[in-house]
């Protein structure tokens, strides 16, 4: 386990895909979350990594909608749509800065499971802050797909 870890630290999506994979397969990002932050509190994992495993939680937890909207109507199709895209545009855009992000995260003083809390937090924030001004653009062009 400890060279997978290892290896998730020279490849930035391996560490994604596996967090994504986990969650897909929990079908639950909190308890994803919970077992980032306890391996990371263990100091098994840098921070990098775990970050880098939570942005792929939020991919991951796409996946329970995705599922829920199988045979569903369309309005029903377009938000499981629209969140799985809103996820991985949201990741596509925090990994070019993962390395700056990683050490604003890591300069507060608090413990470490704390610190991973607070960067789930704030790639939401900021992800919706980024998204707003595009979610009419956006459900327009789900709304020509569905």
């Amino acid at each position: 386990v400890y060279h997978f870890f290892l290896k998730m630290m020279e490849h930035k999506n391996l560490a994604v895909f596996t967090g994504f994979l986990v969650t897909a397969i929990l079908q639950s990002s909190t308890a994803v979350t919970v077992i980032i932050q306890a391996i990371y509190s263990n100091q098994e994992i840098s921070l990098q990594v775990a970050l880098l495993l939570l942005l792929g939680t939020n991919i991951g937890t796409t996946i329970t909608g995705l599922i829920a909207a199988i045979g569903k109507d369309k309005e029903a199709k377009r938000v499981a749509l629209f969140h799985l895209i809103f996820n991985i545009l949201g990741v596509i855009i925090f990994i070019p800065f993962i390395n700056n992000f990683t050490l604003f995260i890591y300069s507060f003083n608090v413990n470490r499971a704390l610190k991973v809390a607070i960067a789930s937090t704030l790639f939401n924030i900021i992800s919706v802050i980024l998204f707003f001004p595009f979610i009419q653009k956006i459900s327009d062009i789900l709304e020509k797909i569905y």
